[in-house]
This record gives structure tokens, sequence and C-alpha cells, in this order.
């Protein structure tokens, strides 16, 4: 066995160190010169120790002799190896293409932000007063880059706080966006799941002239904007200043009128009812093409409902109970659950995501009106809307309104636009975050001021998966990854076919 083997070993000799170095070579002209450039030690390192190794192997084929293969084959197969990485790196230096391949897609743009950055007709600077290996700065450099994709117009500018720190804290902000002289403040932060909107939400209000008054009627026991508690409207606030909208409350009894500049009145879980001159207001409003949310309660309308009733909306006198395994997850029957969308402007992008409303009541078509009516939002085929006595132990029966039941209803009567939603809690801040809720009332908010161009499928969560390692960790990872198993894989499977054959 002495002469086999023992020829085994330098004749396999020069075969690994051609196909290791040709491996070597060909991953650091192609991905290593693409992901690190030409002056990072990552690339020349096993640029150079690549030829080397082909150099030193081709050297030995030939002393050898090599009796399988003429002599100038090794050297052919090399160049030919190194004549298709040059042609594949040449390639992927002209080609910018990306891959997302997360399950929820949460690193790619989401349609809103590529429809805002796509008509931006301005320049926009963001500025970010954070030091460079902040993990805040890194995520930040990569969103913009994203947004870069598709506009020209988007900036990022560095300001490191440690070399400039009187103009940091002048900032307030550790992130500033600026188009002009209009700037905003964006509270910035490393993980974050509502970086993208937060971004998206300050770019379209430093690029937007006018932000649409929506104005929210007060003094009938109406949920408040200022209100940060449970029952308050804080959150929906500033889901509708994300929208580029400005939301205004409205005392109707002491403005006497609907002002001018109204994009759309909002009318949320009024307790008391209006009067009949408020209801003369509102009732004007719309016949000169006004546009009205309403939000309301179970046996609550605050006078409403003829108002309604002559837009095509008719509300019913009823507690929508859902049996559907959703609703007894969210806290019982009384928690209708929308399943089921209208193709229409307000619920077409909403999917197949669900919308909750706690202690509901039905809304329908009124017939015998000009009205176009849409049933925007309908519960599961288990619910039903219970007119009798409101107990827990309530079952269907046939005096009752058979499911599926309408939750939210539009209607358009000549100009006039309105969105009607059979509940309040759903806007609130302890209803807001359930399922679409936030969505839907974006998306009617917007469809009532004309911005339908506006209402898009919106950024998703962000953040939590980010492992941040320092630069020399980083580089070491990177060449084990790219270089080392590679040609460790590649120098085994020939050390194994050597030791084979000199069996």
């Amino acid at each position: 066995m002495s002469g086999p083997s023992a020829m085994a070993a330098p004749s396999a000799l020069p075969r690994v160190l051609l196909v290791v170095g040709a491996v070597l070579f060909g991953t650091a002209a192609t991905l290593g010169l693409l992901l690190f450039g030409t002056a990072s030690w990552l690339s020349r390192l096993p640029l150079v120790v690549g030829l080397l190794l082909v150099a030193l192997g081709t050297a030995l084929r030939w002393r050898t002799g090599g009796a399988a293969r003429p002599r100038l084959r090794p050297a052919l197969d090399v160049a030919v190896l190194l004549g298709l990485a040059a042609l594949a790196q040449l390639g992927a230096a002209r080609l910018d293409v990306t891959w997302d391949v997360t399950s929820s897609k949460r690193n790619t743009l989401a349609e809103a932000s590529v429809a805002a950055a796509r008509v931006l007709d301005r320049d926009v600077l963001v500025t970010a007063y954070l030091e460079g290996q902040d993990r805040a700065a890194v995520e930040l450099e990569a969103l913009v880059a994203s947004f870069a994709r598709h506009t020209d117009k988007l900036r990022l500018v560095r300001v490191a706080p440690s070399q400039d720190p009187s103009t940091a804290r002048a900032a307030g902000a550790p992130v500033v966006v600026s188009a002009g002289e209009r700037a905003r403040k964006v509270r910035f932060q490393a993980g974050a799941p509502d970086q993208e909107a937060q971004l998206l939400a300050a770019v379209r209000a430093v690029t937007t002239e006018a932000a649409p008054r929506v104005y929210l009627t007060s003094g009938h026991g109406e949920l408040e904007l200022g209100d940060e508690g449970m029952h308050g409207l804080s959150r929906l606030k500033a889901a509708l200043v994300d929208e580029g909208l400005e939301p205004v409350p409205l005392p109707l009894a002491v403005a006497g009128r609907v002002p001018d500049d109204a994009g759309a009145v909002v009318v949320a879980g009024a307790r008391t009812a209006f009067s009949p001159a408020e209801l003369e207001l509102l009732r004007r409003y719309l016949e000169g093409g006004g546009r009205m949310l309403a939000l309301v309660e179970p046996k609550q309308d605050g006078g409403l409902a003829g108002l309604l009733g002559g837009y095509g909306v008719q509300l019913g006198d009823d507690v929508v109970q859902d049996g559907s395994a959703f609703a007894a997850m969210l806290g019982g029957k009384e928690t209708a659950t929308g399943v089921a969308y209208a193709a229409h402007p307000v619920t077409r992008r909403l999917g197949s995501a669900m919308t909750h409303f706690p202690r509901a009541r039905s809304v329908a078509e009124n017939p015998g009106t000009p009205a176009s009516t849409t049933a925007l939002v309908q519960t599961g085929a288990e619910a039903w809307g219970e007119t009798g006595p409101e107990s827990a132990d309530a079952v269907k029966d046939d005096t009752d309104v058979a499911g599926p039941v309408t939750l939210a209803l539009a209607a358009e009567q000549e100009r006039a636009r309105l969105v009607v939603v059979g509940d309040v809690t759903c806007a609130s801040n302890l209803g807001l975050g359930l399922g679409a809720n936030r969505d839907l009332l974006q998306n009617a908010a917007l469809w009532l001021v004309e911005r339908e161009q506006q209402i898009a499928a919106r950024p998703r969560g962000r953040g939590g998966n980010l492992l941040l390692l320092t630069p020399s960790a980083r580089e070491r990872v990177a060449f084990l990854l790219l270089y080392g198993l590679p040609a460790l894989l590649v120098a085994a499977g020939l050390a194994v076919q050597a030791v084979r054959r000199g069996r």
C-alpha cells in the first residue's frame, strides 16, 4: 500500500491548492468586492492569497507532470474560472437588486411610503444628531436608503453630538426632517417598531402645504381629543396628524356654524342630543357638500338618527352580539368582529385583517333616499343584532337582526359624503390598537377629505432582530462565512476524494 498511498498525497496537493485558490479568488472578486469594496482587507487579502494558491498549485502540477491531464489544462481551468468571476462581478456591480426574505416583509417599504417618496416635488433633508456607531444611526441610514431607492429628493446628513454639541442641543430631537423653512422633529429610537411610520409622517408634514382640518364636535359628551385615558381620542388625534390632517375641537353651540375650512366633521359618541339649531347647522353643512364621520353608540345617537336617515343611513335599535371565537377571546359576545369588507377606498386595503367594535349597534341602508350606500364592514354569520333586553345569556331569535351584521356604512349623496360606524370605542385609546381599527378610521378620514390616493398599505412594525457587533467582530464573521467555510469545505472534499483514490 506504500506505493499508491504515497502517490496520492503529492498528486492531490496541487489539485487542492488550485481549487481552494480559485474559490478564494472567485469569491473575493465577486461578493468580496461588491460587499466590501477594493480598499478593504476583506477583499484584498483573499484576492492575493487566492492568486498565490493558484500559482503554487499550477507550479506543483507542472513539476510533477500530472499524467491524468495535459500540463496546460489546470491553467486553462483557472483562466475560465477567473473570466467567469470577472463577468459575475461586472454584472453584480451594475445591478441594484435586493430581496426581503422576512415572512412579514418588514424590511420592505410599505406602499404608502413608496407612494409618498415617488411624488416628492422638493428636496427633503433628514438631519441625524446621532453618533456614527449608534444603533439608531445605523437603522436610520438603512431606512433613508430604502426611501432613496424611489426618489432623489431625500437626503441624510449626520451631525455627531460629540463634535458639535451646541447644534445637537439646539435641535431638540435626535432627528429633524426639513424642507425649506418647514421642519419637524422626530423622536427616532433604536429598535422602535414605528420608525418608518415616524419618518413618513414627518416627510408628509414638511411637504404638505395646507393640512385639511377635521373638526370634532364637543359639548354633548363626546370623547375628547386631549384625553389620554382609555376613553380619550389622543391616539386618534396622533393617527390623523400622521396622515397630514389637522384635528380641531368644534363646540358647535359656541361657534354657531361649521367653519368654512372644514374638511370633515366628526361626531365621536355624542351622549346628549344636539339642539335643533345645531342639527340645522349640520344639515346645511351636508347640503353644501360637507363630510361627516359619525360614531354612534347603542341607544345613544345624539339626535342624529333623522339627519343620517335623510342621507341613506338607518341606525339599528340593537346591540350586536358576536358568537365567533374571536369575540370570545376579546372579552365576550358584545365585542363584534368585522371580517368582511367592501371593495371601497375605505376598506379595500384592509385585506384579511380584522376590526373590532366593543358594544356596537348595527347600521343599514335606509331605502327611499337618493343616497348611494356601501356596507363597509360586516361581521360573520355567527353575529346578530340583539333587539331584546341586554343580557349575557342572550340568544338569537326571530326578532333579532340576522347576521352578517353591518357595522360601518359609507353614503354619498350629491357632493356630501358620510361614514357611519355603530361604535365609538373602536376609535378610543382603548380600541384604536385592536386589529385594523386604526387603518379603518384613518382611511375613512382620508376618503372624506378626498385624499384617496394617500390610502395605501401602511408601514409594518420593524426592529427587534438587529444583532449589534463591533467592526472587528463583523469583519471576522464576514471573513469566516465568505471565505473560510467555502475553502474548508472544498479542501475537505478534495482530501476525502484523494484518500479514497489512494486506497
